[in-house]
């Protein structure tokens, strides 16, 4: 989020600073499971033709499926960003029940106008995911999977090009308003910024959010891992697409 923040106001012109607490992508945004799909998190496609009018739901799932795609090919095109990119993403059913949801969706995604998704019974899920404990699963052509620290080290490169500044291990102490706009006070120093962007805040600096705008949601991520498995990765995945299932917390590998 902050990079592609500060690549883009860069790029219109904007003389734009990062202050980044440890390294560049060393914690979550260069090791989380690398897979972009469309949509914005809960609000799928479903929930917006509920919430919008239609003119407003095909606007907004355009924005946040469609162009968001465009968005992430034009950057790695643009820069030559060689982040592994690979086309298509299985949601997995985990009960029989959850199938309907993901017809639902489907259907919801051929009224706001995209075509790329396939709903696959158990057999025809066989050929991608080979496991018994998927009922179906939703194909999608739209969403896939980047190596996530190497889309970070490219955007980094790219807002260096144009003519990006970037401190690491620079946690922000405190924001302070001033005549000019806002101090953002460092242990090394202080720059005076036109405008601030706080993005991506932990729990230690909460703080840094205006008390009467303070909104926080804790999330957690958890890493499970395997002794090698026989055969590789096609054991389990010979189509090699990225899987999330159909759970309220999710399993994604």
């Amino acid at each position: 989020l902050g990079l592609s923040t500060a690549l883009h106001l860069a790029k219109s012109g904007v003389n734009t600073v990062v202050l980044e607490k440890g390294e560049i992508g060393g914690r979550a945004s260069g090791r989380n499971g690398g897979q972009f799909t469309p949509g914005m998190a809960r609000w799928k496609a479903q929930k917006m033709l509920k919430s919008l009018s239609l003119n407003e739901a095909q606007w907004l799932w355009r924005f946040s499926s469609c162009e968001a795609m465009e968005l992430i090919d034009e950057l790695l095109d643009s820069y030559q960003i060689d982040a592994e990119k690979r086309s298509g993403h299985l949601t997995a059913a985990i009960h029989p029940a959850h199938i309907d949801a993901l017809v639902t969706e489907h259907e919801a995604r051929v009224i706001l106008g995209e075509a790329h998704s396939l709903l696959l019974n158990r057999h025809e899920l066989a050929t991608h995911l080979c496991s018994p404990a998927y009922d179906g699963a939703m194909l999608d052509n739209m969403g896939g999977q980047i190596n996530p620290q190497k889309m970070v080290n490219g955007l980094a490169r790219a807002f260096y090009q144009h003519g990006g500044i970037i401190h690491t291990h620079s946690p922000v102490l405190s924001l302070r308003k001033v005549p000019r706009g806002t101090e953002v006070v460092t242990a090394a120093g202080a720059i005076v910024a036109r405008k601030a962007i706080v993005m991506a805040m932990h729990t230690e600096t909460a703080e840094l959010q205006p008390a009467e705008r303070a909104m926080s949601l804790s999330l957690y991520s958890y890493v499970s891992t395997t002794w090698p498995v026989t055969g590789g990765i096609q054991t389990l995945l010979p189509t090699r697409l990225p899987v999330y299932d159909t759970r309220l917390q999710i399993d994604y590998f």
